[in-house]
């Protein structure tokens, strides 16, 4: 529909906005898929905004890693104990 304004006359292009005007007006199919198709054409836009930083990512990573190792590692050590003393 856009790319009517380029390359057809003026005419043709408001007649063929105006009958896509009715029919999104009358028809719930249309609608439905006219907003299906602006969803899908803006969720590839919108995984990349607001942009991430890539280091602040990286190092919260390393945080979560070093936390679940602070976890971890006393688990492994009684569970070692645990079977020493059997």
């Amino acid at each position: 529909m856009a790319i009517s304004c380029a390359f057809l006359p003026a005419e043709s292009t408001q007649a063929l906005w105006q009958w896509a005007v009715d029919l999104y007006a009358q028809s719930s199919w249309f609608k439905a898929a006219a907003v299906a198709f602006f969803t899908l054409l803006l969720l590839p836009i919108l995984r990349f905004w607001p942009a991430r930083d890539p280091v602040a990512d990286a190092a919260r990573e390393c945080e979560i890693n070093r936390l679940n190792d602070d976890l971890i590692a006393p688990r492994q050590q009684e569970q070692l104990r645990a079977r020493l003393r059997a």
